[in-house]
């Protein structure tokens, strides 16, 4: 996830670069697209995922992006919002806000039964310790460290921090805030649906040829 251009709050993308070239797009049944987004949410439970990643931040004074944190992983999801989950960073980076160095490190692990949560920690900063702590309510870091696994930047996790999928935001919103068209991605053929609330427009471009998999992901204020 990047952040801190002018006008612009987080733009995330797998496969295509801010030169990505669009063609005139068409307009597609809303009510429609929604029931098909619906079913293939429902095809994924019990997902295992490991892998790496690299934040970066905007850095206004030499205009380029700068490197912010990263981490290695291991992570499992009922594929329901809000439900049964478990992340294992075996490795994990992060800005250290008045520390003694720029950034913290640790090994960290984070767990939801569905009842309480559960926090671990294996090392801080090269020193090993066994700290743990439990909470009556899944552990935000669940969520918020989706980003880094790639969870919330999926159709099954886009929302997840609003505890419901995606096809049930786009539903409420539909009638008024929610709009669609077909078009292409540098070739590809693609979906992109943008949701206006207030003053925050969020847009989403779907593969609708495997599943409607994550292309782009943008978010707008003002």
């Amino acid at each position: 996830m990047k952040k801190g251009l002018a006008g612009l709050v987080a733009v995330t993308w797998w496969l295509f670069s801010a030169s990505t070239a669009l063609s005139q797009p068409q307009d597609v049944n809303l009510s429609a697209l929604i029931e098909q987004i619906k079913g293939s949410e429902q095809k994924l439970l019990n997902l295992k995922v490991s892998g790496a990643s690299q934040s970066e931040k905007w850095d206004p004074g030499t205009g380029q992006w700068a490197y912010n944190g990263e981490s290695e992983f291991t992570a499992w999801y009922t594929g329901m919002p809000g439900s049964k989950a478990k992340v294992v960073f075996h490795k994990r980076v992060l800005p250290w806000t008045d520390g003694a160095q720029p950034f913290s490190s640790s090994r960290i692990e984070y767990a939801y039964n569905g009842r309480v949560g559960q926090m671990l920690r294996h090392e801080a900063n090269g020193q090993k310790l066994l700290r743990g702590a439990i909470e009556a309510e899944r552990p935000k870091s669940i969520t918020l460290d989706g980003a880094a696994t790639g969870w919330s930047l999926s159709l099954y996790g886009a929302v997840e921090s609003e505890r419901r999928r995606l096809s049930d935001l786009l539903s409420q919103w539909q009638d008024v805030g929610v709009a669609a068209e077909r078009l292409t991605l540098n070739g590809s053929p693609c979906v992109r649906i943008a949701l206006t609330q207030e003053n925050v427009r969020r847009c989403w471009y779907l593969d609708p040829e495997r599943q409607f998999a994550f292309l782009r992901f943008e978010a707008f204020t003002g």
